[in-house]
């Protein structure tokens, strides 16, 4: 009856352990998907990112153009308006300054006429007197000589005349066309200055204007950018709390899992236990007999608890097993032994069979399998259970089958041991 509440609880703890192990399985994959969705969510946080920052380098560069090409335009157009008005400009100086200098050699000419007839009229005055003066007493070879004289003194005064006119309005005109220069010069020079205020009058404007808008329009891509990011972080904290809470929940699991196993661990103790009391029982009831137990057995007792004190639990060593598993072959020994056996006789015997009787009757009404075992280890074992087990299994059989069950519990217990050991 123990054997069968040891294999019920042993198979209701490994239940419980596989639920854990699946429950901490489902969570590590849900955690492990949570950071795959994490990754993909951060990857595609950095493709927005850098879609964004290309279509905003896109816009950038056709507003770039667009302006350029405005502003091309502009030059070009400022272009032609002032070298149209250099054109009219210099047109209307040109033609003033042609009326002031024909008006300046027409005043030149006049005055020159002005002195060459002043110069002529008292030489015209000599020739006069002097062809009276010859028609009067001279004779006629004196008065052509002196005639002559006349003419050659007054062609080559009025030559001198000519040529100093010539070199004087040759240096007017000199003179007249430098000043004529200088002043299309600074004409030239006024104009550029004037067009170049101008220009920059006109386009400082149209260019704070346009820097106006393009700041704009980079404050609107920075404020869709802004956006961008935080949606991106909220779904970061999102994902880091839930992977926190993941975190959480497997820690939690697997402080259950140890809690757990750590508990049977203490069962499988207890268990322990009391096989060793039933072996202390065993030897009293063998000592009392005068009987003696089987060699292969007390061997293997021997050899097995050799390290151990008398009088003490079993110590074991700590291992952790790779999987915990439960054989029930000594139930089924033990049910054998009993199929084979003939019913005894209603006696003293009947005792143990209220005791069964009740032990199906807790294991039914009770929660927990292991409590009338434990009372039963606690308030030691009846003289007159034991002498039903021996009579109905007999000694050597009983003998064997709880040395093979100890030690199947101890392997157990080295391997959840190690297995404990090792995920710490």
């Amino acid at each position: 009856m123990a054997s069968k509440l040891r294999a019920q609880e042993v198979a209701a703890l490994q239940r419980a352990l596989e639920s854990e192990r699946f429950a901490t399985k489902s969570a590590q994959e849900r955690a492990k998907e949570l950071q795959q969705a994490l990754d993909s969510e951060r990857s595609a946080v950095r493709t927005l990112k850098r879609e964004a920052a290309s279509q905003a380098r896109a816009i950038r560069e056709e507003e770039a153009k667009k302006y350029n090409a405005l502003i091309e335009q502009l030059k070009t157009k400022m272009e032609l308006a002032q070298n149209e008005l250099v054109a009219m400009e210099k047109e209307s100086t040109t033609r003033a300054l042609t009326a002031q200098f024909h008006r300046e050699l027409q005043t030149r000419q006049e005055e020159w006429r002005r002195d060459s007839k002043r110069q002529l009229e008292p030489l015209q005055e000599q020739l006069k007197e002097a062809q009276r003066a010859c028609l009067e007493s001279p004779p006629q070879r004196e008065t052509e000589a002196l005639v002559h004289s006349l003419h050659a003194d007054f062609h080559r005064s009025l030559h001198q005349k000519q040529e100093e006119w010539r070199r004087e309005s040759k240096a007017q005109v000199d003179t007249l066309t430098n000043q004529l220069r200088e002043l299309q010069r600074l004409y030239t020079d006024t104009c550029n200055k004037l067009t170049t205020t101008t220009n920059e009058a006109e386009t400082i404007p149209k260019l704070r204007q346009e820097i106006h808008t393009l700041k704009l329009q980079n404050k609107e891509l920075e404020e869709k950018v802004q956006i961008l990011m935080e949606a991106d972080r909220r779904k970061v904290e999102e994902f880091r709390s839930q992977h926190e809470e993941n975190a959480a929940k497997i820690a939690e699991l697997q402080r259950s899992a140890r809690k757990e196993a750590f508990q049977l661990l203490e069962e499988i103790k207890s268990k322990d236990r009391a096989l060793a009391q039933l072996q202390r029982e065993y030897h009293l009831l063998i000592n009392r007999f005068g009987g003696s137990p089987p060699v292969f057995g007390r061997s293997r007792l021997n050899s097995e608890t050799s390290h151990e004190r008398p009088g003490e639990p079993p110590r074991l060593c700590v291992k952790r097993p790779k999987t915990l598993t439960f054989s029930p072959d000594v139930n089924k020994r033990l049910r054998a032994q009993e199929g084979r056996k003939p019913p005894d006789p209603p006696g003293p015997d009947t005792v143990t069979t209220t005791k069964e009787d009740d032990l199906k009757t807790n294991e039914k009404g009770t929660t927990n399998p292991l409590e009338p075992l434990k009372e039963e280890v606690a308030g030691g074992l009846k003289t007159d259970m034991v002498n039903s087990w021996t009579k109905t299994v007999g000694v050597e059989t009983l003998y064997q089958l709880l040395l093979e069950e100890h030690q199947e519990l101890q392997r157990n217990h080295h391997n959840a041991v190690t297995r404990l050991r090792d995920e710490e």
